[in-house]
């Protein structure tokens, strides 16, 4: 049967779907693995992110962040400890700026040329987490002073992110050399 570029079309709007989907159910999953700390939690947020962002393509893991966005605004529990914040109730997370620091750290992957070596990703991966923490300090100086918002909002995160940002890149290449093996196969 002749497949005609409308068919395929159709079916690649549900797969795109599903990809966002995937991204927002990682994003949930890895906010409930947390170590409770104050102000924020540490979690596998970012280790979620940042597979997604070097995994997927086409603004794919920019959107999931966006539906994991969505769904928490309209009140679905898929913040740390299965938290709920509907509306401006989102206002009031210590953890907003680094759930908006997921959106602003995704685009910037994407935009970005894909690097090639394990020593590219790791880097672009660790630079990704400070992105995030960067947007979750500035967003914690509603809530603590300065020196505060660096010493609780982002130092403590430097090894977690050291340590996610080097798996996160050994993954994503393991798994592009995979997928490259199984695409020059016959």
């Amino acid at each position: 049967m002749l497949v005609t570029g409308r068919r395929d079309r159709r079916h690649r709007v549900p797969a795109r779907v599903a990809r966002w989907i995937l991204v927002a159910l990682g994003l949930t999953l890895g906010a409930q693995i947390a170590v409770p700390m104050v102000p924020v939690p540490m979690t596998l947020q970012t280790l979620a992110l940042i597979l997604a962002a070097g995994l997927l393509r086409g603004g794919d893991a920019t959107l999931g962040c966006a539906l994991y966005l969505l769904l928490g605004l309209v009140g679905l529990p898929v913040f740390a400890g299965w938290a709920e914040a509907p509306g401006l109730a989102f206002l009031e997370l210590k953890s907003g700026g680094y759930v908006l620091g997921f959106l602003v750290a995704a685009a910037w992957i994407e935009a970005r040329p894909r690097p090639d070596t394990l020593a590219e990703w790791a880097g672009r991966f660790v630079l990704t987490h400070f992105v995030v923490m960067a947007c979750g300090a500035v967003w914690l100086l509603r809530f603590l002073p300065w020196d505060e918002a660096l010493e609780r909002g982002v130092l403590p995160f430097v090894p977690g992110a050291v340590l996610k940002s080097a798996l996160g890149a050994l993954v994503v290449v393991l798994w592009s050399a995979r997928a490259e093996r199984q695409r020059l196969q016959p």
